[in-house]
């Protein structure tokens, strides 16, 4: 069985953006920074866009070998298991459960709510079956 690892893009609330960049809130948003908003309330901020700025770039996407856990969804949008669960009733995520106690989010639609993809080098190479 062949596994095609997802390259998740790496974000940021806009406080915790404040601080990497020891300014204020009001001004991160006045920089031209790459802003997403999967919901009415909440603006992350890419770390592609924050590197320009930072003496030591961090690393700009986050790599699984699998379907994201709730959990692991919950940790990517920086949002709540309750949040996660409407956005999957509203129909904006999927997921996948195999078993009661394991839910699985569907990589696709996460993806799109995070930006889109990043490129992968290597995701051309696998054969799908």
């Amino acid at each position: 069985m062949t596994h095609i690892t997802h390259r998740y893009p790496r974000t940021h609330r806009v406080s915790e953006a404040a601080r990497l960049l020891n300014m204020s809130e009001r001004n991160i948003y006045n920089l031209r920074l790459k802003k997403l908003h999967p919901s009415k309330r909440l603006t992350l901020i890419t770390t592609h866009s924050l590197n320009r700025y930072l003496t030591e770039p961090l690393a700009d996407h986050i790599t699984l070998d699998h379907k994201p856990t709730l959990r692991e969804a919950c940790q990517l949008l920086h949002c709540t298991r309750n949040y996660i669960c409407k956005l999957e009733q509203s129909g904006r995520l999927s997921f996948d459960r195999t078993n009661p106690k394991l839910i699985r989010v569907n990589p696709t639609p996460l993806i799109t709510l995070l930006g889109g993809p990043v490129p992968h080098p290597t995701l051309h190479s696998h054969t799908l079956n």
